[in-house]
């Protein structure tokens, strides 16, 4: 496959940032170019992205990787060293594109049964300790394994935003991502973000005021919202941010360039190439 140059230099950058044999590293850090911890959940999530770009044998990597690291009970640990469901079930979505192996199998089996126990009475994955609201981003955990999010997908259907307040842009996205999977109407949702200045701050209000404690441009949700609203013009901050050797910062003016932020910038250019945008 012919890569423009940007999208070589961003897959060259990811290969950059993976441990040798192991996952992808959430974070490079700069100037010294310091490799942050291996990151299952972004390892999980690029496995398709990798697949689309024709780089197989990394992709293949990562789900070798993934087995070795998932806890025997069936999760995988965020880089908080705890145990995190919307983690488990991007691996696990991964871990899918190579289902046929015995040991794949057995992982997908085991992420599987523990997402399943995680899912209440009310239809929503459990709330961590200590937290009072489920984050809206369980919808496309939920999204991966089939079980529809009542509780979210009747708060979605009400006039009130259905999350938290204020909420990271990047969550609110993975959150109508997964309510699109489920065949829910986002159009009034994502017409309201459309409407809203470009670029995307990272925090909201729940009336779409700029949460201005951190006023910074959350350019992993430009991405998401290029690829949500098919407007490539989402995309032009994030490659303002591009460094030369292919990384994308994780907002202007970061000292670090992000695994996730390149995956979904990855993600928007192969819709752009596809003609989809």
């Amino acid at each position: 496959m012919y890569f423009p140059n940007r999208i070589k230099a961003c897959l060259d950058w990811i290969e950059k940032a993976t441990w040798p044999n192991g996952g992808v590293a959430a974070w490079v850090s700069l100037p010294l170019q310091v490799k942050g911890p291996p990151y299952p959940e972004v390892t999980g999530y690029l496995i398709p992205t990798l697949l689309h770009w024709d780089k197989v044998a990394l992709a293949k990597q990562y789900a070798d990787w993934l087995v070795v690291v998932q806890n025997p009970e069936g999760y995988w640990l965020g880089i908080d060293n705890k145990p995190h469901y919307f983690d488990t079930a991007m691996c696990l979505d991964g871990l899918r594109y190579f289902a046929g192996k015995k040991k794949i199998n057995q992982a997908i089996e085991r992420a599987e049964d523990w997402l399943l126990a995680q899912i209440d009475g009310d239809g929503i994955m459990r709330r961590g300790p200590g937290t009072k609201f489920a984050p809206f981003y369980a919808v496309l955990a939920c999204a991966v394994i089939g079980v529809a999010p009542l509780y979210w997908i009747n708060e979605l259907r009400d006039e009130e935003w259905p999350w938290t307040n204020p909420e990271r842009m990047h969550y609110i996205l993975y959150g109508l991502a997964g309510m699109q999977d489920f065949g829910e109407d986002v159009v009034k949702w994502l017409k309201q973000i459309r409407d809203l200045p470009h670029p995307l701050k990272f925090w909201y209000e729940k009336n779409w005021g700029t949460y201005m404690i951190d006023p910074r441009i959350d350019l992993c949700a430009n991405a998401q919202a290029a690829i949500l609203l098919s407007d490539r013009s989402y995309l032009a901050v994030v490659e303002a941010e591009q460094q030369p050797d292919g990384g994308i910062l994780e907002h202007p003016g970061a000292m670090r360039c992000t695994s996730w932020t390149a995956k979904y910038y990855l993600d928007a250019t192969y819709k752009c190439a596809k003609g989809k945008m």
